[in-house]
């Protein structure tokens, strides 16, 4: 595919890398002269006229988002040897994944302000009626900018279709047909109907992960995580990590309720609980003691790995392990 141009319109200059939907290249949009990120799906998600038809709406509703933390999408359409494709804005950054496996649980503040802006997004697409139902990591894109952190959340509009796509066992292959089991809600495991409160679920299951630095559901098999979501109450995170405030802890638990209903019901009510105890618990940190005929020593700085948050949005050094790395772009 490397040199091909798509209705001479996009150029595929570079393979950025693959997944579970299909390819996505490094492309030169030629009419422009700007660089975009082209993803070409995988033939068997839309393989007859239904099919390509769902994309295409899928497709035009995710291109309606504009939001600043939602990836852009310029295009969509069908070669005439039935290529799907998707043109999106280029992202600079790197995947949430890839800092949590670098970093490992992140520092209460830097994790509090990607929720932010990931229910941010989630709430401009949920009043849309787009429901993302593959909430992960894996695609979420997080900046490193002079003004703080900057977070991109891909992939609305086109998960739906894959939840449609036939297959044998939708559990089988972690990534693909229905979602990835670390982050399916309950009713998704299922197989009930699900609407946005999925989305709010899978949040639940990045923000414990970014806080403890694991999912709260493990298992070698799929099926085996897919039916702890069901049935399995998960590790309170202060069972792991004694840094978090039980205050926050009991905002992660909110959000993973089994019950949607349950839940936090919209992504800004699960943002602004957060943000809530956060303030409440920095105040409580940072509260004058009481007089004393002593002098009492300084009170130490603000340690963000304590669960201090003494602001939102994080310079460089709130990394626990430095600056976060500069790296190309991400798929």
């Amino acid at each position: 595919m490397i040199g091909r141009t798509i209705e001479n319109k996009y150029r595929l200059d570079a393979e950025l890398g693959k997944g579970g939907m299909g390819t996505v290249y490094r492309a030169a949009r030629l009419l422009i002269g700007d660089t975009v990120a082209v993803k070409i799906l995988h033939p068997e998600l839309v393989k007859d006229e239904q099919s390509a038809e769902r994309f295409r709406r899928e497709a035009q509703a995710a291109a309606r988002l504009k939001h600043p933390n939602v990836v852009t999408v310029y295009d969509f359409g069908i070669t005439d040897d039935g290529l799907v494709y998707l043109v999106m804005e280029l992202i600079e950054g790197e995947s949430l994944r890839g800092i949590i496996k670098q970093n490992g649980a992140l520092p209460l503040a830097t994790a509090a302000e990607i929720t932010r802006q990931i229910c941010a997004a989630l709430d401009e697409a949920h009043e849309a009626h787009i429901v993302h139902r593959d909430m992960k990591p894996d695609n979420v894109i997080v900046r490193q900018t002079p003004q703080g952190l900057r977070v991109k959340v891909l992939d609305f509009g086109i998960a739906k279709l894959r939840d449609a796509a036939p297959a044998a066992n939708n559990l089988t292959q972690t990534g693909t047909v229905l979602g990835t089991p670390f982050y399916m809600s309950p009713e998704q495991c299922m197989g009930e109907e699900i609407d946005h409160r999925a989305d709010i679920y899978s949040v639940g299951v990045i923000l414990y992960e970014m806080l403890v630095g694991a999912v709260p559901f493990n298992s070698p098999t799929p099926t085996a995580v897919a039916v702890q979501h069901a049935t399995q109450q998960p590790t309170p995170p202060r069972a792991i990590n004694m840094g978090i405030p039980a205050a926050v802890e009991a905002v992660v638990l909110h959000a993973l309720q089994k019950r949607r209903e349950s839940r936090p019901q919209t992504a800004g009510a699960l943002a602004r609980e957060l943000t809530d105890e956060i303030n409440d618990a920095t105040l409580v940190r940072h509260a004058p003691a009481m007089p004393s005929t002593q002098q009492a020593a300084p009170p130490p700085p603000p340690n963000v790995n304590s669960g201090t948050m003494p602001t939102v949005v994080m310079s460089n050094s709130a990394w626990q392990s430095g600056a976060m790395p500069q790296v190309g772009a991400s798929p």
